[in-house]
């Protein structure tokens, strides 16, 4: 079904809770307001509602059960530089716009996660990276995680019972470094460099649980090369890091719609089991690939099945301690995007087309365990979403 009208939409991102409730979010491409639809726990959308004022950008989600809603997203400010701006639905009604932060300089990108009964959010700006506690009756002080040892870019943010996770992009010089702290039980653990001191890391992705976290991010080897990296955090132990696979060709993206390429990985948590999933281009083709760490080891990453070239995955556990993964996929001339379901044994069986023939899209995202899926259709302009039976 459309979100949204056949207009400038793009870069949708999807929150579920365990209830199936939840919402979708998009910017314009013309600096309209961001908008949101939300989701009820039979699958049901309401009608597409602007959410901010003019060139809102960027919007992040997360959802509780019962309905409840963070939205985020960055704007100019009036003063001048960008501003930080968040809004909480209680399950009946949208709160106040709330201004978290303003700084000067790059972006803050802005994302949020559901922590506990409240959300938290995190952000990059001069002073560092910062985090924000949000619930319903209101929020605490912003917190810097870090301070500024170098421009702090491209903040991940993911929560679970006891622990939350931030990672992001420190930029010192020529060389990008990922680096991530947590809280763990209210207390803070040390920030920890991730990625190699002197190499060109970029896009961290992080996902959260009860036994730990995982951060995993992109290294440049050359022009054309890149290796796929991870740390994984377990309760009672630090971070270890992995090589996930050998140097391969970045990703050119499938032709499409002009609009950005994704060639970061995405990263999924279920207890100690954790899976990456990134595009890449081997043999003239672009592919996505994914390793599992099964609580003991990573395993050789394989490829995902799929009857042409593929790319721009995301990737979720599902209930039954599978995953899902949509992706991208071009078999001729027919462009599709998919969902694919890995069961627990390693078996790879359901598979949904998300897009009926004639409708470009992109840039999946899946919610929750895999119950519903929204993208960009990009040649007509607008987001898409729908159900998920196989997951």
């Amino acid at each position: 079904m459309a979100l949204s009208t056949p207009e400038e939409r793009r870069a949708p991102e999807l929150a579920l809770a365990p209830d199936g409730t939840g919402l979708a979010a998009w910017e314009t491409a013309t600096g309209d307001p961001v908008e949101v639809a939300l989701r009820d726990a039979r699958g049901a959308w309401t009608p597409a509602a602007a959410m901010s004022g003019p060139f809102g950008a960027r919007p992040g989600v997360a959802a509780l059960p019962g309905g409840r809603a963070a939205l985020v997203w960055e704007a100019p400010a009036a003063a001048g530089g960008t501003a930080v701006h968040a809004r909480l639905h209680d399950g009946r009604a949208w709160g106040a716009d709330r201004v978290l932060g303003t700084g000067a300089g790059a972006p803050p990108r802005p994302v949020v996660a559901a922590a506990g009964e409240g959300f938290v959010v995190a952000w990059a700006d001069r002073d560092g990276v910062r985090l924000r506690t949000l619930a319903g009756g209101g929020g605490d002080a912003t917190r810097t995680v870090a301070p500024p040892r170098g421009a702090a870019r491209e903040v991940a943010v993911a929560a679970a019972p006891g622990l939350v996770a931030v990672a992001w992009l420190e930029i010192r010089g020529d060389h990008r470094v990922v680096r991530a702290r947590l809280r763990r039980d209210g207390r803070w653990t040390p920030a920890a460099d991730l990625s190699a001191a002197a190499g060109r890391a970029s896009q961290p992705q992080v996902a959260a649980s009860r036994r730990g976290a995982l951060v995993a991010w992109r290294s440049d080897r050359g022009d054309r090369d890149q290796v796929v990296e991870a740390a994984l955090w377990r309760r009672g132990g630090g971070w270890l890091r992995e090589v996930l696979g050998p140097p391969a060709g970045r990703a050119r993206g499938l032709p499409r719609t002009p609009g950005p390429v994704p060639l970061g990985p995405r990263a999924a948590l279920a207890g100690e089991r954790a899976a990456v999933a990134w595009p890449q281009r081997r043999g003239g083709r672009d592919e996505v690939r994914i390793a599992l760490h099964d609580g003991r080891a990573w395993t050789p990453p394989e490829r995902v099945p799929s009857p042409g070239e593929a790319g721009a995955p995301d990737i979720v556990p599902a209930a039954d301690g599978g995953l899902v993964l949509a992706l991208e996929e071009l078999d001729g001339v027919d462009l599709a995007l998919r969902v694919r379901r890995r069961d627990a044994s390693g078996v790879w069986a359901c598979c949904v087309r998300l897009t009926p023939r004639g409708e470009e899209g992109a840039l999946p995202r899946l919610g929750g365990t895999g119950r519903a899926a929204v993208w960009n259709a990009t040649n007509r302009g607008g987001i898409g979403a729908a159900g998920v039976a196989c997951a």
